[in-house]
């Protein structure tokens, strides 16, 4: 019996020797084994190294050598050893990439393997980017998301109000002590806006002028404003060929005027002038030649004209127009953008209805079919498209090329026509609704009846902002913003002033006014609008009617009023015989009228096409730089005895300055002026071309209310 029992302690200890009589792996045979199947390293973020220890436990008296073989992300020891009846730790690492991984360990000695299965997540953290100031976020493994906390108080931070600096945090706000704005500069007027931060506007213009001819007025930045002696020569009265009042140390005189001297400056088709023998001679007058040239396609009389009147725009320099019947677009139509200098930089498809209505940085936003899109500013992709029919719950929408506009902070806003859905026009019941757009419904005139709505969309990305009913005033066909927020809206017979309350509701208030014409402007900032030669002020409300800019026997012509400079202008018709029509083409002349827009007080007038020219004028800007108080004007004219003419002229104090035709005989489209170049879509040798003519010594700016056509192609007061 006692041997028994010895026999079977025996046996139990050589099995505990011998093998592995419980879990885990090994054996005594390979000399080592481990009560691990598994190794699970939970999640790490990407990039990041993550170490565990994996027991060997040696089983004989040996030691033994242990070789250890894993891949990627996963990395071990090739090899340890394991003491005879001792332990180790064999260590095992994982490298985090961005995703799940599983692997294995296989260990070896003696001939014999044994594996451990492997697995880890790799997880690539969020951008975590704090809401506010003082706000703390950062990435949970856990949870796989950004987690934000309030900074604790004292924390440095950076306030939204560019006015403030040194921000502290103070119960998960950022505070800050007042930025001193001075600049040290008696010249300047320091100022500080929440947006911008410190703004220095130089006030030197603003120093009085001496009576003294001969001195001007200076700005030192220490001292402030005073005088300085005018250059010997300086002008400080008349001049012509003969006499010349000039400076000379510091006194106005009399003097002749000597040979040589500049009596006329240069113009883009004529040389400088200089007196000679007591006359401004100047060299002969020639043509304007293109710095550039671009054909776009054959002017096939099937295929129509390429571009509506006053289809080009530009913004930052770069040109923008649609155009059809293009030869690069087998006779097709694509919305084109050159740069400055005539280098193609996209041609995106467009269908043969599409409008271009403004260029700006968002982009070019044009409509067709009820359709509004806009194309990228580089590359031409579209970034977003609405379906007005969709969004307003109407059967279709059309939008007037100059009843859309932009504002200052890239909002799109535009006059739409929503037709009835179709069972309604068909005398069904219809959902009389606003679709998804969430229209104000205060007038909707009825099932079946179109509807006039002021939309206003995200010029980013297209989003929806709203829409409002319009009064039953008409088709919209013209907007105009104010740099206040305001509008201006003309539709066929009323004229409407559009305004926020405090509130943000957006209020209307409407006039009649008809035989107007259609084209519109503003001024004031924003208070007061002109329709052709009618013109009206916003006052406690309500619109004022105030006297007519024209008389009898004038007309408008559909030329949007040209503000600037402390003057706007004005381009009309006059008869001289019967009128309004009929009006013999010898009878018609064309004029510019400047007046004071606060007042109505006409400062001078010029013709800038005379009967019998059977014209009409396709654009015109307001100079800048020397040249404030002029206009330049580009027509275009058809004469019996010398064909189609095109001239730039420019006109000022009721005198043409210069005038200079293009060469040849073109067949003129649609102009634009911009950055100091005169671009034109004309028809020259049965092509339909693209020219650019560079104005010397000029820089024409676009002032006060400029049509879609304008530069930029944005409605915005200047």
């Amino acid at each position: 019996m006692g041997r028994a029992k010895l026999t079977g302690a025996l046996l139990v200890g050589l099995c505990l020797a011998a093998c592995d009589c419980g879990g885990g792996i090994g054996n005594a045979t390979a000399g080592f084994r481990t009560t691990t199947t598994e190794i699970d390293f939970g999640r790490a973020l990407e990039g990041t190294r993550i170490d565990r220890d994996l027991e060997l436990t040696g089983t004989g008296r040996a030691d033994v050598t242990v070789e250890a073989v894993t891949a990627a992300p996963f990395s071990v020891a090739p090899s340890i050893v394991v003491p005879g009846g001792g332990t180790v730790r064999l260590t095992v690492s994982f490298t985090a990439a961005d995703a799940p991984a599983e692997g294995k360990l296989t260990l070896t000695a003696h001939g014999e393997s044994f594996e451990v299965l492997l697995r880890g997540e790799g997880v690539r953290p969020l951008n975590c980017t704090p809401t506010a100031a003082c706000r703390e976020s950062h990435f949970s493994l856990e949870t796989k998301r950004c987690e934000e906390t309030v900074s604790p108080d004292g924390a440095s931070c950076v306030p939204d109000d560019l006015c403030l600096e040194e921000g502290v945090c103070k119960a998960g706000e950022c505070l800050g002590t007042p930025r001193s704005c001075s600049d040290g500069n008696a010249c300047t007027q320091d100022a500080c806006s929440p947006d911008v931060g410190c703004i220095h506007v130089d006030i030197s213009s603003q120093c009085p002028q001496p009576s003294n001819p001969c001195e001007h007025a200076v700005c030192d930045p220490a001292s402030g404003c005073g005088t300085a002696v005018s250059a010997d020569d300086a002008i400080c009265g008349t001049v012509d060929c003969v006499t010349a009042h000039l400076c000379l140390a510091g006194a106005c005189r009399e003097v002749p005027t000597p040979e040589g001297f500049l009596c006329a400056p240069a113009t883009p088709c004529q040389g400088e002038g200089h007196c000679s023998m007591g006359a401004c001679v100047r060299p002969d007058a020639g043509t304007m030649t293109p710095a550039w040239s671009v054909t776009l396609g054959d002017a096939d009389p099937d295929a129509g004209v390429p571009v509506v009147r006053n289809g080009i725009l530009a913004f930052n320099g770069n040109i923008y127009l649609p155009a059809c019947a293009l030869s690069s677009m087998d006779g097709g139509c694509a919305l084109l953008s050159y740069t400055s200098n005539g280098f193609v930089r996209f041609e995106t498809p467009l269908g043969p209805d599409a409008t271009l209505h403004a260029a700006g940085p968002f982009g070019a936003v044009v409509s067709a079919g009820g359709m509004v899109r806009a194309y990228a500013p580089s590359g031409g992709g579209e970034l977003w498209a609405v379906d007005l029919p969709a969004l307003l719950g109407g059967g279709g929408a059309s939008l007037a090329r100059d009843a859309l506009a932009v504002t200052a902070d890239g909002r799109i806003v535009a006059g739409v026509r929503v037709e009835p859905p179709v069972e309604a026009a068909d005398g069904g019941a219809g959902d009389g609704g606003a679709g998804d757009g969430g229209m104000d419904d205060d007038g909707d005139g009825g099932a079946g009846v179109p509807q006039d709505v002021l939309v206003e969309l995200d010029g980013a990305d297209g989003g929806f902002l709203g829409a409002t009913s319009l009064p039953d005033a008409g088709r919209p066909v013209a907007l105009a913003l104010s740099a206040a927020g305001d509008a201006w809206l003309r539709s066929d017979a009323t004229l409407s002033h559009l305004w926020r309350d405090a509130d943000g509701g957006l209020l209307i208030t409407s006039a009649v006014l008809e035989d107007a014409g259609v084209t519109l402007s503003a001024g004031g900032a924003g208070t007061r609008a002109f329709v052709g030669g009618a013109q009206a002020t916003f006052e406690d409300g309500g619109i004022v009617l105030l006297p007519p800019l024209l008389n009898a026997g004038e007309r408008a012509l559909d030329v949007e009023v040209l503000s600037g400079g402390g003057a706007a202008y004005l381009f009309f018709d006059v008869c001289r015989g019967a009128f309004p029509p009929p009006c013999a083409d010898e009878e018609r002349q064309s004029w510019i009228r400047a007046f004071d827009p606060a007042t109505g007080a006409v400062l001078w007038e010029a013709e800038f096409l005379p009967g019998k020219a059977n014209g009409e004028l396709v654009e015109a800007a307001l100079p800048g730089g020397a040249l404030t108080g002029a206009v330049a004007t580009f027509t275009r004219a058809q004469f019996e005895s010398m064909g189609p003419r095109a001239d730039l002229q420019l006109f000022a104090n009721g005198a043409r300055l210069m005038s200079c035709p293009l060469e040849g005989t073109p067949r003129v489209r649609s102009a634009l002026f911009d950055s100091g170049n005169l671009y034109v879509l004309l028809e020259r040798d049965g092509q339909w071309r693209l020219e650019a003519y560079a104005l010397q010594g000029t820089s024409l700016l676009q002032t006060g209310w400029p049509r879609s056509g304008g530069v930029s192609g944005t409605r915005r007061e200047r």
